[in-house]
């Protein structure tokens, strides 16, 4: 019992100190407004009759992300049929944009097809035809 009322007071005076002891933090001031930096974000990339707000920043965000997503995936941008999805360039390791229609998908089937056999080609069976033509042999 009495070695009980020790461990409970050594752990009370053990998280006093934490909140006695612990260094001061300030809160540092913001000069600029969030709204400002939203709507400086969505200047460019929205119309002129879409509010500047956090609900239309998110949206925009959630639209970008989404189309991130299908971009890696399928190798193609479905916000801009014109631009290429970014990617990781192996000899260098920086980002950059990817080669054109090469997503995850893509890659995958390249994979698969590669562990079967090529089918013949139309020279292969031309090449067989002629030696093999005629009525009888």
């Amino acid at each position: 019992m009495k070695f009980s009322v020790r461990l409970l007071f050594v752990v009370f005076l053990f998280l006093i100190s934490l909140f006695v002891l612990r260094p001061t933090a300030f809160a540092q001031t913001n000069t600029s407004s969030p709204v400002v930096q939203t709507q400086d974000y969505l200047s460019n990339s929205t119309d002129s009759n879409v509010p500047k707000n956090m609900h239309s920043l998110t949206q925009s965000v959630m639209i970008e992300t989404l189309s991130a997503l299908v971009c890696q995936l399928t190798g193609t941008d479905p916000a801009g049929p014109n631009q290429h999805c970014l990617g990781v360039n192996l000899t260098t390791g920086k980002i950059g944009y990817a080669p054109e229609n090469e997503g995850a998908l893509g890659l995958v089937n390249q994979g698969i097809t590669m562990l079967y056999n090529s089918p013949v080609h139309t020279g292969d069976y031309l090449s067989y035809m002629a030696r093999n033509f005629g009525i009888a042999k």
